[in-house]
Protein backbone atom coordinates (compact mmCIF):
# COMPACT_ATOMS: atom_id res chain seq x y z
CA UNK A 1 0.00 0.00 0.00
CA UNK A 2 1.01 3.65 -0.88
CA UNK A 3 0.50 5.71 1.67
CA UNK A 4 0.75 9.49 2.10
CA UNK A 5 2.83 11.16 4.66
CA UNK A 6 0.06 11.04 7.37
CA UNK A 7 -0.19 7.44 7.56
CA UNK A 8 -3.76 6.93 5.47
CA UNK A 9 -3.67 4.11 3.16
CA UNK A 10 -5.30 6.50 0.86
CA UNK A 11 -4.86 9.96 -0.47
CA UNK A 12 -7.10 12.50 1.44
CA UNK A 13 -7.88 13.92 -1.57
CA UNK A 14 -10.42 10.78 -2.21
CA UNK A 15 -11.06 10.34 1.37
CA UNK A 16 -12.53 13.65 1.35
CA UNK A 17 -14.83 13.28 -2.08
CA UNK A 18 -15.89 9.86 -0.34
CA UNK A 19 -16.77 11.85 2.89
CA UNK A 20 -18.64 14.21 0.23
CA UNK A 21 -20.41 11.45 -1.63
CA UNK A 22 -21.71 10.00 1.33
CA UNK A 23 -23.11 12.89 2.97
CA UNK A 24 -24.54 13.72 -0.05
CA UNK A 25 -26.15 10.61 -0.43
CA UNK A 26 -27.79 10.90 2.86
CA UNK A 27 -29.04 14.29 3.37
CA UNK A 28 -29.98 14.60 -0.72
CA UNK A 29 -30.14 11.65 -2.95
CA UNK A 30 -31.17 9.30 -0.26
CA UNK A 31 -34.41 11.28 0.52
CA UNK A 32 -34.87 12.08 -3.15
CA UNK A 33 -35.05 8.28 -4.69
CA UNK A 34 -36.70 7.51 -1.42
CA UNK A 35 -39.72 10.24 -2.01
CA UNK A 36 -40.16 8.98 -6.01
CA UNK A 37 -39.94 5.43 -5.02
CA UNK A 38 -42.60 6.11 -2.56
CA UNK A 39 -44.67 8.18 -5.66
CA UNK A 40 -44.21 6.04 -8.09
CA UNK A 41 -45.82 3.45 -5.74
CA UNK A 42 -48.63 5.44 -5.94
CA UNK A 43 -48.34 5.29 -1.65
CA UNK A 44 -50.85 8.84 -1.02
CA UNK A 45 -53.59 7.77 -2.90
CA UNK A 46 -53.72 4.22 -1.83
CA UNK A 47 -52.61 5.21 1.55
CA UNK A 48 -56.39 7.74 1.94
CA UNK A 49 -58.56 5.17 0.27
CA UNK A 50 -57.67 2.66 2.57
CA UNK A 51 -57.90 5.45 5.69
CA UNK A 52 -61.16 5.79 4.27
CA UNK A 53 -62.35 2.62 3.77
CA UNK A 54 -61.18 1.56 7.52
CA UNK A 55 -62.98 4.61 9.03
CA UNK A 56 -66.18 3.63 7.05
CA UNK A 57 -65.51 0.27 8.93
CA UNK A 58 -65.12 1.49 12.24
CA UNK A 59 -68.11 3.02 12.31
CA UNK A 60 -71.04 1.54 10.52
CA UNK A 61 -74.37 3.76 10.04
CA UNK A 62 -76.48 2.39 12.30
CA UNK A 63 -80.02 0.39 11.12
CA UNK A 64 -82.99 2.94 10.66
CA UNK A 65 -85.73 1.97 12.67
CA UNK A 66 -89.33 1.89 10.82
CA UNK A 67 -91.36 5.02 11.58
CA UNK A 68 -94.02 4.18 14.06
CA UNK A 69 -97.30 5.27 12.28
CA UNK A 70 -101.25 4.08 12.89
CA UNK A 71 -100.77 1.38 10.55
CA UNK A 72 -97.90 0.42 12.36
CA UNK A 73 -99.98 -0.68 15.73
CA UNK A 74 -103.52 -0.88 15.03
CA UNK A 75 -102.30 -2.83 11.17
CA UNK A 76 -102.74 -6.42 13.47
CA UNK A 77 -106.53 -6.28 13.43
CA UNK A 78 -106.91 -6.41 9.56
CA UNK A 79 -109.81 -4.29 7.70
CA UNK A 80 -110.77 -3.02 11.02
CA UNK A 81 -107.46 -1.71 11.77
CA UNK A 82 -107.49 -0.28 8.26
CA UNK A 83 -110.78 1.55 8.66
CA UNK A 84 -109.81 3.11 11.92
CA UNK A 85 -106.49 4.60 10.18
CA UNK A 86 -108.22 5.67 7.27
CA UNK A 87 -110.41 7.63 9.83
CA UNK A 88 -107.85 8.60 12.25
CA UNK A 89 -104.45 8.37 11.12
CA UNK A 90 -103.37 11.56 10.43
CA UNK A 91 -103.99 12.48 14.48
CA UNK A 92 -101.32 9.11 15.31
CA UNK A 93 -98.50 11.97 13.60
CA UNK A 94 -99.47 14.60 15.76
CA UNK A 95 -98.73 12.97 19.29
CA UNK A 96 -96.02 14.99 20.86
CA UNK A 97 -92.61 13.50 20.49
CA UNK A 98 -94.20 11.16 17.93
CA UNK A 99 -90.99 12.52 15.53
CA UNK A 100 -88.37 12.07 18.11
CA UNK A 101 -87.04 8.85 17.03
CA UNK A 102 -86.54 10.11 13.60
CA UNK A 103 -84.43 13.78 14.95
CA UNK A 104 -82.27 11.14 17.16
CA UNK A 105 -81.48 9.31 14.05
CA UNK A 106 -80.70 11.86 11.65
CA UNK A 107 -78.75 13.62 14.20
CA UNK A 108 -76.74 10.00 14.66
CA UNK A 109 -76.42 9.94 10.82
CA UNK A 110 -75.22 13.95 10.57
CA UNK A 111 -72.80 12.59 13.48
CA UNK A 112 -71.50 9.87 11.73
CA UNK A 113 -71.22 11.97 8.10
CA UNK A 114 -68.83 14.59 10.33
CA UNK A 115 -66.89 12.06 12.10
CA UNK A 116 -66.16 9.87 8.61
CA UNK A 117 -65.55 13.85 6.76
CA UNK A 118 -62.82 14.10 9.41
CA UNK A 119 -61.22 10.91 9.24
CA UNK A 120 -61.43 12.27 5.14
CA UNK A 121 -59.92 14.97 5.87
CA UNK A 122 -56.63 13.96 7.91
CA UNK A 123 -56.11 11.10 5.89
CA UNK A 124 -53.88 13.22 3.35
CA UNK A 125 -51.78 14.25 6.75
CA UNK A 126 -51.49 11.15 8.09
CA UNK A 127 -50.35 9.55 4.45
CA UNK A 128 -47.58 12.33 4.38
CA UNK A 129 -46.28 11.84 7.81
CA UNK A 130 -45.90 8.29 6.96
CA UNK A 131 -43.66 9.24 3.94
CA UNK A 132 -41.69 12.16 5.53
CA UNK A 133 -41.02 9.47 9.04
CA UNK A 134 -39.65 6.78 6.81
CA UNK A 135 -37.62 9.25 5.14
CA UNK A 136 -36.38 10.14 8.17
CA UNK A 137 -36.29 7.06 9.42
CA UNK A 138 -34.78 5.05 7.05
CA UNK A 139 -32.01 7.83 5.82
CA UNK A 140 -29.45 5.12 5.84
CA UNK A 141 -30.80 2.30 3.72
CA UNK A 142 -32.17 5.21 0.93
CA UNK A 143 -28.61 6.36 0.79
CA UNK A 144 -26.75 3.21 0.09
CA UNK A 145 -29.98 2.52 -2.35
CA UNK A 146 -29.09 5.37 -3.99
CA UNK A 147 -25.31 5.89 -3.66
CA UNK A 148 -24.84 2.35 -4.99
CA UNK A 149 -26.61 3.52 -8.13
CA UNK A 150 -29.55 1.58 -6.92
CA UNK A 151 -27.89 -1.80 -6.96
CA UNK A 152 -27.68 -2.39 -3.13
CA UNK A 153 -31.42 -2.73 -2.15
CA UNK A 154 -31.95 -2.31 1.46
CA UNK A 155 -34.79 -4.77 3.06
CA UNK A 156 -36.30 -1.41 4.38
CA UNK A 157 -36.38 -0.49 0.95
CA UNK A 158 -37.44 -3.39 -0.30
CA UNK A 159 -40.47 -3.82 1.87
CA UNK A 160 -41.90 -0.15 0.88
CA UNK A 161 -45.40 -1.25 1.59
CA UNK A 162 -44.93 -2.57 4.91
CA UNK A 163 -42.55 0.13 6.34
CA UNK A 164 -44.93 2.89 5.20
CA UNK A 165 -48.15 0.62 6.72
CA UNK A 166 -45.78 0.21 10.05
CA UNK A 167 -45.34 4.13 10.61
CA UNK A 168 -48.78 5.18 9.58
CA UNK A 169 -49.57 3.22 12.70
CA UNK A 170 -46.70 4.59 14.64
CA UNK A 171 -47.73 7.07 17.11
CA UNK A 172 -46.37 10.02 15.65
CA UNK A 173 -48.34 10.03 12.49
CA UNK A 174 -51.77 8.28 14.10
CA UNK A 175 -52.47 10.53 16.80
CA UNK A 176 -52.66 13.62 14.50
CA UNK A 177 -55.61 15.52 15.21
Amino acid sequence: MIQDGHGLPIAGGALVAALLYGLTSAFVTGPLVGARLIDKADWAPRCEAGLRVAAARRDPPAARLPKIGCNTIFGIFGRDGDAYCALHGHRFGQLPGADLLDQIQTQAEDARRKRLEHAAAKAGTRCACAKSTLLEDKRIAFALHAGSLRLLTPPAVESLDAQLTRMLASPACGLIP
